[in-house]
């Protein structure tokens, strides 16, 4: 299968030497690139989220406005750790920051796509896909169409053992820690916000 185009625009926060702080737009952006391409240049967890919202409504239709990105040490296990989850009739998704840390570390070409995969799969359990094998196969159908069968982020829908042979997918029962510090991202889902505060 081949991989998607898609025009997208990304809103980004920045800094400037100055220490001027706003908003503008990525230019680099807004012509028409590849999935792969898109993820190569976003920045920051906004920014791949955007991509993640913008390549799950292109293939599924679907999409979510208001939500937000937590990020909490959620432990890991003697042999797996949990990347994710989706608390059900909320607008959080929280990403297991231990990993992440992980794979930023020791494995930094692996850090965008593994990220876009989690957030992928939790955002498609905030569209409903409630169940944990369904949302899976869509996360690994939404994955190919965008990047095609041959890339690390399908590979990792598919299998993400394969990769990263630590990673466990949360299984029925799976209960976070009481009380996490959580810490949430700036600028996350922005483009469903119409005003800046």
């Amino acid at each position: 299968m081949q991989a998607r185009h898609s025009k997208i625009v990304l809103f980004c926060y920045f800094s400037s030497p100055l220490g001027i702080k706003g908003h503008g737009f990525l230019n680099i952006m807004m012509t028409e690139k590849n999935y792969d391409e898109l993820l190569e240049a976003a920045r920051n967890l906004p920014d791949i989220f955007e991509i993640v919202k913008q390549g799950v409504k292109e293939v599924t239709g679907h999409s979510r406005p208001g939500l937000m990105l937590g990020l909490a040490d959620l432990g890991e296990g003697a042999h797996a750790w949990v990347g994710g989850f989706h608390v059900v009739a909320s607008n959080a998704i929280i990403m297991n920051s231990r990993p992440m840390d992980h794979i930023h570390t020791y494995q930094p070409d692996l850090y965008k796509p593994y990220v876009f995969f989690v957030l992928m799969h939790e955002y498609l359990h905030t569209l409903g896909y409630f169940d944990e094998a369904a949302c899976r196969a869509k996360t690994s159908e939404v994955a190919s169409a965008l990047f095609g069968a041959k890339h690390v982020v399908t590979g990792m829908a598919h299998h993400i053992e394969t990769f990263l042979p630590q990673f466990s997918t949360m299984k029925y029962g799976w209960m976070p820690p009481q009380n996490p510090i959580i810490q949430y991202v700036r600028g996350f889902d922005r483009s469903s916000v119409s005003y800046i505060i």
